[in-house]
């Protein structure tokens, strides 16, 4: 028999008798998810009262008295006694706030130039946190700025740390206008002996 029918067969038993256990109450200890999306989170039971040894049945199908790697959400324990008496407890685990990066990339209007931005926009930041940029073929970062100005064309990147060491990243590619290139064969003859213009082939967008 599987563990999952298994719990479903003993919390059925015991909502049929008793809602909760003869002299049994529980204690308990929840340590929350550090950071949203993560399994760090467990709840731990203690028994007391009842008649030991204690059989445990968590709806995570853990039968230790601390189920471990939770992520946010409901949690169930049946704990029942050498006597057969059981208490049935339910658990919340929470998790902060999911950490989103936007931005809005201004390209740089010349080629070669330095006047790209990014214009950054986050949201479920805790109270502290830590802002880093990085560059791989890019120049003009100003450090500990959330917005950026000034930039050339490349790639940036922002890691931003939230409380319980949650790290955030986000990468963005900040381009430019193609180069103008001049042609310096003749393309126009205006009758003999007319005046001759080089020709200025651009590829400007």
């Amino acid at each position: 028999m599987k563990t999952k029918n298994i719990f479903s067969a003993i919390l059925g038993t015991v909502l049929s008798t008793s809602l909760f256990a003869q002299g049994i109450t529980l204690t308990s200890e929840m340590t929350t998810p550090a950071c949203y999306g993560e399994f760090t989170g467990s709840i731990s039971v203690t028994p007391v009262g009842g008649t030991g040894p204690y059989s445990y049945y968590w709806s995570t199908r853990d039968n230790l008295a601390t189920a471990n790697g939770l992520s946010a959400g409901e949690y169930t324990v049946i704990v029942v006694d050498a006597n057969g008496n059981s208490v049935t407890e339910t658990f919340q685990l929470t998790q902060p706030a999911p950490v989103t990066i936007e931005g809005i990339v201004t390209k740089v209007s010349t080629w070669g130039g330095s006047n790209g931005a990014i214009d950054l926009t986050v949201t479920g930041l805790t109270p502290s946190y830590t802002l880093d940029w990085a560059t791989l073929n890019g120049s003009g970062l100003t450090q500990g700025q959330m917005d950026q100005t000034g930039l050339s064309a490349g790639q940036y990147t922002v890691t931003i740390v939230t409380e319980g060491n949650c790290v955030n990243k986000k990468q963005f590619t900040v381009t430019q206008k193609p180069p103008v290139f001049f042609n310096p064969n003749v393309v126009n003859e205006v009758g003999t002996g007319g005046t001759q213009t080089p020709a200025q082939n651009s590829t400007n967008e």
